[in-house]
């Protein structure tokens, strides 16, 4: 029984951390030819929200003070309890949340037109805060927030480090933004670097949602495991170990 339940609830645990990093659904938005949803989706007014809900993060550390307890049931085992429980909290308030999270992989989505937009611009003889706020347009939400802000500094005569502070906000975006200050600073073409850029992030792309699914396939599978070995364990290990205890002990 006790095995039992120390499973059940490091499979909570496993099935929530598992619900929370989506691997699945974001490799398949991440991969070529997804439908994007740069036009429809809605603009982030106020900033998506990092961390874990408060009812996630009770569940997760519940069940880790449970399946604690289970294993070290002495008074020692509610220190162990607690010094888990808020171990576990604090990262949990530490991860992203699934809106930071869809955010991010949009822009990564966006990303590689963003740029080739910006160097056709270029191309074509626009001036940089020209080609940004052309990019912005062309390509929406959520990435047209960052470089909207990014063109009006531009327009304005701001410095490039300036300018391109907004962008530092997405993980994604700050290779623009070195590629950007760095063009500005050696005189090099930022139309050519941004093609290069551009096809680097499609290449990155596939490869990194390849990778996830593959990833997905195992985190899916693995609160499963959790419940299924420890009856592996009982049904198939268990008897032959007792049934060797009893002949040596005949």
């Amino acid at each position: 029984m006790t095995v039992w339940s120390l499973s059940c609830g490091l499979s909570l645990v496993a099935a929530v951390l598992t619900w929370q990093s989506g691997a699945a659904g974001r490799a398949v938005a991440a991969l070529p030819g997804f439908a994007s949803q740069s036009r429809t989706a809605r603009p982030d007014r106020a900033g998506p929200r990092s961390g874990l809900s408060a009812a996630t993060r009770r569940l997760a550390v519940g069940c880790s003070v449970v399946a604690v307890l289970l294993l070290v049931p002495t008074p020692l085992g509610w220190l162990l309890a607690a010094a888990a429980a808020g171990a576990l909290n604090a990262w949990l308030v530490r991860q992203p949340g699934r809106a930071q999270l869809a955010a991010e992989a949009r822009v990564r989505r966006q990303l590689p037109l963003a740029l080739e937009l910006m160097a056709a611009a270029l191309t074509s003889g626009a001036t940089t805060s020209v080609a940004v706020s052309l990019a912005a347009r062309g390509c929406g939400p959520p990435i047209s927030r960052p470089l909207n802000e990014v063109a009006a500094s531009l327009g304005l005569g701001a410095a490039p480090d300036e300018a391109w502070r907004p962008v530092q906000r997405h993980a994604a975006l700050q290779p623009v933004g070195r590629l950007a200050v760095r063009s500005t600073a050696s005189g090099a073409a930022m139309a050519g670097a941004c093609r290069e850029l551009a096809g680097h992030e499609r290449e990155a792309g596939v490869v990194e949602a390849q990778v996830a699914i593959k990833r997905a396939g195992v985190l899916t599978v693995l609160p499963l495991a959790l419940c299924f070995l420890p009856s592996f364990v009982l049904v198939g290990v268990v008897p032959i170990v007792v049934g060797l205890l009893r002949s040596l002990a005949l």
